[in-house]
């Protein structure tokens, strides 16, 4: 591979199977494996043609544009890195001339976590579903603080990813723990509204 040339990963299923997607070289982020990406679409297959998906730490924006070409109804993607950010904007452009349809996608600079408030009612599908996957040098904590200052709508499902050594609330504001799943050193755990 060419010294400027970026790896690459790519769309596992759905409308844009197959689409190669660029990734940072940036130490501080790293992609959600295939494995990971493959488990969570499965099991969100029942509600995502109902779903608007976030993204709160874009990245390439490999899980939300996963989520879309799977059938989500819109996206938003919130990156906090300037040279992430711009390649985020390119993946996304490459998804839109391959989906060939109108899409409802919105990247935004800056914090996630201080933007996420102000956004998160602005998805018009019935449910939505928020994603969260730190970088490594953000404690959870950060995400759990959050998600309980903010103004969720109650049919929301929150999915974090997350070292599997990392110890889990069972419950944040009125959302619970309702599957985890292990992948070697990676978990995804789920919460819904009880």
């Amino acid at each position: 591979m060419p010294r400027h040339a970026l790896p690459v990963l790519r769309i596992l299923s759905g409308a844009c199977k197959g689409l190669a997607l660029r990734m940072p070289s940036k130490q501080s982020t790293r992609p959600t494996k295939a494995v990971v990406r493959a488990s969570l679409l499965n099991v969100l297959r029942p509600v995502i043609a109902t779903s608007g998906f976030v993204e709160v730490f874009g990245g390439s924006g490999s899980v939300g544009l996963e989520a879309l070409s799977g059938g989500a109804q819109e996206a938003l993607f919130f990156e906090q890195d300037l040279q992430v950010f711009a390649l985020l904007q390119e993946n996304i452009r490459a998804f839109e001339e391959r989906y060939k349809k109108p899409l409802r996608v919105c990247a935004i600079q800056g914090d996630s976590l201080a933007l996420l408030p102000q956004y998160i009612n602005s998805l018009s599908a019935p449910q939505i579903i928020v994603y969260l996957d730190p970088p490594f040098n953000m404690p959870l904590q950060n995400c759990f603080a959050c998600v309980e200052r903010m103004q969720i709508p109650p049919s929301a499902l929150i999915i974090f990813e997350h070292q599997s050594q990392e110890s889990m609330p069972r419950n944040l504001t009125s959302f619970s723990i309702i599957k985890q799943t292990r992948f070697g050193r990676t978990s995804l755990s789920y919460y819904a509204n009880h």
